[in-house]
């Protein structure tokens, strides 16, 4: 679930397949894991629309993205870029 705990940073910016990938509003995550275990870096969608990132900050949750300039919901983002979903992110 998302906890209600802002980090120092509101958004992530980062270079992902070539283009600019923002994480919005990013969260403290300390639901479990359930899909599956994250390597450092990975990326994974869980089934309440959120996606999870574990970083060097450790495991955030965001429900929004840019992408190349554009913002999705992560669900969106998971219908359209499905083969980005779980690459490894190099936060």
């Amino acid at each position: 679930m998302f906890n209600n705990i802002t980090l120092n940073q509101k958004n992530i910016e980062t270079m992902f397949k070539g283009k600019k990938l923002i994480l919005k509003n990013i969260y403290q995550y300390n639901g479990p894991i359930t899909l599956q275990y994250l390597p450092v870096g990975g990326i994974q969608i869980i089934y309440q629309g959120q996606m999870v990132i574990n970083c060097n900050l450790g495991f955030i949750a965001t429900k929004e993205v840019e992408y190349n300039g554009i913002c999705y919901s992560v669900q969106e983002f998971s219908n359209l870029y499905k083969d980005l979903v779980n690459y490894v992110l190099p936060i």
